[in-house]
């Protein structure tokens, strides 16, 4: 993840090289969900979810499950109008093959951001964790 090494700042980006030699960012080491022995970036589902003309903003995390190196993928999807959680999953259907489907999706007002910019992922694992345990404790 993001550290500083002898006076240099590595954020733990993710890229590969074309055959051109133009390189390609993917995402953050923070960012990859693992499922089913496959990593997955956050930022690819983010931008399914975000090609809809009702989301507004979009997040994605890992969810760590148990003791095992799997994740479970919570999408954070702030609407515009009037969207329907159905709709939302239709969409990621279309767009997304099975294992990059969001195993549950929420539907916040807006996304918590650390310093006005970067969406505060260590809350969005608190937030989620919160929802957990009330439909655990609901159900």
């Amino acid at each position: 993840s993001e550290y500083i090494s002898g006076g240099w700042y590595y954020p733990g980006d993710i890229g590969a090289f074309d055959t051109e030699g133009y390189l390609h960012l993917r995402g953050r080491v923070a960012d990859v969900i693992r499922r089913g022995g496959r990593e997955i970036y956050a930022a690819e589902v983010e931008a399914a979810l975000i090609a809809h003309p009702l989301v507004a903003d979009a997040a994605v995390i890992g969810v760590p499950i148990s003791a095992t190196a799997a994740h479970e993928m919570v999408a954070f999807v702030v609407p515009r109008g009037a969207l329907t959680h159905d709709e939302i999953v239709r969409h990621c259907r279309a767009r997304l093959p099975p294992d990059r489907l969001p195993d549950r999706i929420y539907y916040p007002n807006d996304l918590p951001r650390i310093a006005g910019s970067k969406v505060n992922r260590r809350r969005l694992l608190e937030i989620a964790a919160e929802e957990r345990a009330q439909q655990v404790g609901a159900g």
